[in-house]
């Protein structure tokens, strides 16, 4: 959050979200932002409701042989249904998506 801290005070209708799964580190991100939306909540638990959403999706994307369970991906074409399979692919057409 603190690399998007630009002044965007004379622009119209600019919020920034930070969705983090961690609980702790959530709650820290809540008090430290208090003016930014923070949703303590996992990256595939976003609603489709933000796709086409955000201009700038920044991420330290996790990487690893780990399966993520999104179940709008699973509604989706065979090829978001593949992409849950390697986290590190889910999480950059996610943010990609959004």
């Amino acid at each position: 959050m603190g690399e998007f801290s630009r002044d965007f005070s004379n622009e119209n209708s600019v919020a920034k979200f930070a969705f983090e799964k961690d609980l702790l580190t959530g709650k820290m991100l809540s008090h430290l932002y208090t003016d930014d939306r923070i949703k303590v909540e996992g990256f595939e638990t976003i609603e489709n409701r933000y796709d086409n959403y955000f201009d700038i999706v920044s991420s330290n994307i996790p990487f690893g042989e780990i399966s993520v369970f999104d179940a709008n991906f699973m509604k989706q074409d065979k090829l978001h249904r593949e992409l849950t399979r390697t986290i590190h692919n889910y999480f950059f057409v996610k943010g990609v998506d959004s």
